[in-house]
């Protein structure tokens, strides 16, 4: 899967493992401190500080 959702071997955006771009954390994405994060903000599956499940920008993204 690609860009969001939730499950294993995805790549930007969404929680589970092996994720690209290390960063601090479990599987984070482009750094930023907890567990399956992006781009800052404190909690699980965040990008820009969003609070929400598996979001960019705040947007619930479909598989492609």
């Amino acid at each position: 899967m690609l860009f969001g959702h939730r499950g294993a071997d995805v790549i930007y955006a969404g929680a589970g493992n092996d994720k690209a771009f290390g960063g601090i954390g479990n599987d984070s994405v482009a750094g930023a401190a907890g567990d399956d994060v992006l781009n800052g903000g404190g909690g699980r599956d965040q990008r820009s500080g969003v609070r929400s499940g598996t979001t960019f920008s705040g947007v619930v993204l479909a598989t492609i």
